[in-house]
């Protein structure tokens, strides 16, 4: 606006005693006082504070009561683990139409374990079971009993006696709501099955199945959790920073609002048809405390800057507004546009968190810029005085030690972030989900009882299948199958394979034992492979392509060089999920960062800028990183989860984003040439706000790195420790001492006009 307007609003007078000319006319981007589009709905609000807050309060109250959790609607949902045409699950169907019921989704296991020996009460309660889930034919659709089949005796029981488990095939697909209730039906039943059998006895479901339902539970009860922990770290961070509790009140109650908004909206959106996943609320959550007090934060900072120098309300925020509105709009954006990209996924466990974030920090950043400012104007003659003298020195100090060296704290600093990124090329990745925690959920009790009696991964097999044109049952036929059986009995890593090259070679006869590994027309194959190694980590996945590679190679040049091989199992879903992974990987930081990058330069104007904001983001990705893999991997000896580095890089560069805008918009206010005083005179002002912007961030995923859930606690580590690397390092640091070095050339390609300001 102009500076005869600006004084009057700032002091009340209508005789200015002075008056400003400027030359050249200001540009938009460095007039924050001008009256900007994202001012425009904010003067509704500055009529009718109360008003504003009250709908809000009623849009979000009358989502909770109204609307369905957002549990209810991922219950709902069917999102399987993979897509179903992955070659695995393709496999699989090929199988149960074989050799099964042709309508298997998902298989369970039902343990029994007796600490003395299997006794007559046992078996009595086992074939009660059997029966019970017999009579349920539209759930289970097989149980491999070994009273119907001798053959599976050795296989189903255990050497010492103390051990039997019973697979059961359900109609519900693997990671579906359906699968997920027959889990819990079937837990029923073995509970009533365990009441008729004596003391020490144990009755477990597992199997992955029952794992993801385990999972979702663990990922619930997290979500609570954080809510809870977050708002209480929330409450004593901001009662620290300043020190009256009603300041705290202002991002607080923007925060519970935007909460139940978010969680309204994405209620809505998942019953129109948006994929929502177990992992949503817990993250969305977060992102919506952490992006809420942030945003809060940044306007109670501007506001009372401009309080201080005009002393009137109304104006202080109307400018706060003004001048930050758009950075806040443009941070938003860059958080909600990064985690679009994420929709494009192949795997649900990227594609089902990126949108609702996407849709969360939208409703978050428009609850802020009207909910918040209405609260300032409510609340503004009551909100804390200035930062404290310390706080301002230590900021003060820091900016002139930036403007004195910037040269060498950049490689001071760039160099201490490689360091923690030294353990990036050593990762090793899990693709499989399990609770750190052995004793955590009923599955890994299961697995953990199948271990003290029978060979690792029992209830883990891969399966090859050779497809042929043909019937195989003539001795030629058999006698090359039973070569491959032989070969991948050689292959590293496996354990057994059944049928053995023996069995294999023999006339072979319709009886029970055949029809487990040959099809009714003789035409399908099967052989079972166990191994000793994991089939969720990068051995056990090696081993099933080179049991593929293998089969191939034996049947090259015999009879059945012509038929197909699939394999299937708990690897090859490991493997599938690898596989998706990577493409995945490349699509999300391929756009991501040049999504991130297109949007700074559009922020700033500037190609030089955005490009070393864009490192400086990702090598403090890179370090983060560096550092969870150093803790997990290195430390607790905890492989990494495959999708911690893609969910980590998509808030962590976004974030850092989102930080590095507000930073250098605030020294693109800058009316004259940027020197490095001028950087110092930013890092000053905008030091205590950022800082304290993504600590708070920061903690909001705190609570989540205790989740007996491994990949939510390391995923959730390395967003922690990546903020606060961003804020404290990167962005009062490392990008500062960079703007400082380039001086105007940051603003490169485009030219700014320096201004001449006279008084008269």
């Amino acid at each position: 606006m102009p500076s005869e307007i600006r004084h009057r609003v700032c002091t009340g007078s209508t005789n200015p005693v002075y008056t400003f000319r400027v030359e050249p006319d200001d540009p938009p981007e460095l007039d924050g006082e001008r009256p900007r589009a994202v001012a425009r709905p904010v003067r509704a609000v500055l009529r009718v504070p109360k008003l504003t807050i009250a709908l809000w309060i009623a849009i979000g109250a009358a989502g909770l009561l109204l609307l369905p959790g957002i549990g209810s609607v991922v219950a709902r949902q069917d999102n399987g683990t993979l897509p179903l045409s992955s070659p695995s699950l393709q496999a699989l169907k090929v199988m149960d139409d074989s050799f099964g019921s042709s309508r298997t989704g998902s298989v369970v296991f039902v343990v029994f374990e007796d600490t003395r020996a299997l006794s007559g009460h046992d078996r009595a309660a086992y074939s009660d079971l059997v029966a019970r889930l017999e009579a349920r034919p539209s759930v289970v659709t097989e149980v491999q009993d070994v009273r119907t089949s001798p053959a599976l005796q050795n296989v189903l029981v255990s050497r010492d006696d103390k051990a039997t488990y019973l697979p059961v095939g359900l109609s519900g697909a693997l990671g579906t709501e359906q699968s997920a209730s027959q889990v819990t039906w079937v837990r029923s039943q073995a509970q009533a099955a365990r009441a008729e059998t004596r003391a020490g006895v144990h009755v477990y479901v597992t199997g992955a199945a029952a794992k993801l339902v385990d999972i979702t539970s663990l990922a619930t009860q997290a979500g609570f959790r954080v809510g809870i922990i977050a708002m209480i770290l929330l409450f004593l961070i901001l009662l620290g920073i300043y020190r009256r509790v009603v300041t705290v009140l202002v991002p607080l109650v923007t925060i519970g609002i935007a909460t139940m908004c978010a969680m309204s909206v994405l209620s809505l959106a998942g019953d129109a048809g948006m994929r929502l996943s177990t992992y949503t609320e817990s993250f969305c959550v977060a992102v919506v405390l952490g992006a809420g007090t942030d945003y809060s934060i940044f306007l109670i900072s501007r506001f009372r800057e401009e309080f201080a120098r005009c002393g009137e309300v109304r104006a202080a925020v109307a400018v706060a507004v003004g001048r930050i509105g758009g950075a806040l709009l443009a941070s938003a954006g860059t958080v909600a546009i990064s985690s679009l990209v994420l929709y494009f996924a192949r795997l649900s466990i990227f594609s089902t968190i990126g949108p609702p974030i996407a849709l969360a920090v939208t409703t978050t950043v428009l609850v802020a810029l009207t909910a918040t400012p209405a609260l300032l104007l409510l609340l503004g003659t009551r909100i804390g005085p200035a930062p404290e003298p310390s706080v301002i020195d230590f900021w003060g100090r820091t900016g002139r030690y930036v403007a004195a060296k910037p040269g060498r704290i950049l490689l001071v600093g760039a160099g201490v972030l490689l360091v923690m990124s030294a353990s990036v090329p050593s990762i090793r990745l899990a693709y499989d989900d399990r609770p750190s925690d052995p004793n955590a959920t009923e599955s890994n009790r299961g697995v953990a009882a199948l271990d003290r009696h029978f060979a690792p991964y029992v209830t883990q097999p891969d399966y090859v299948l050779i497809v042929s044109t043909h019937d195989m049952r003539n001795t030629r036929d058999l006698a090359d199958i039973a070569r491959a059986s032989r070969d991948l009995a050689r292959v590293s890593g496996v354990s057994s394979v059944s049928p053995s090259s023996t069995v294999m070679s023999q006339d072979v006869r319709p009886n029970a034992a055949s029809r487990q590994f040959l099809s009714a027309d003789g035409r399908i194959a099967r052989i079972q492979v166990l191994g000793t190694t994991d089939p969720g980590r990068t051995a056990g996945i090696d081993r099933y392509a080179d049991a593929g590679r293998r089969v191939s190679a034996a049947l090259a040049g015999t009879g059945l060089s012509r038929s197909t091989v699939m394999l299937t199992g708990a690897a090859g879903g490991s493997s599938d999920l690898r596989h998706y992974f990577r493409g995945d990987a490349r699509l999300v930081l391929i756009a991501v960062l040049l999504t991130v990058l297109l949007l700074m330069m559009i922020v700033l104007r500037a190609l030089v800028a955005p490009l070393y904001l864009l490192a400086s983001v990702i090598l403090s990705y890179a370090a983060a990183l560096g550092v969870t893999v150093f803790v997990f991997q290195l430390l607790l000896g905890q492989d990494i989860a495959f999708n911690v580095p893609v969910l980590s890089f998509v808030l962590l560069v976004a974030v850092g984003a989102d930080y590095n805008i507000l930073l250098m918009s605030r020294i693109r206010e800058n009316t004259g040439s940027l020197t490095p005083a001028v950087v110092g005179r930013a890092v000053t002002a905008t030091g205590p706000v950022i800082t304290s912007a993504g600590i708070i961030f920061a903690c909001t995923f705190l609570p989540m790195t205790t989740s007996s859930l491994a990949s939510l606690a390391q995923l959730c580590f390395a967003v922690v420790v990546g903020l606060l690397l961003d804020t404290i390092v990167v962005r009062t640091l490392i990008v500062p001492s960079m703007a400082a070095v380039l001086g105007e050339a940051n603003w490169w390609p485009a030219r700014r006009s320096v201004r001449r300001t006279t008084i008269s």
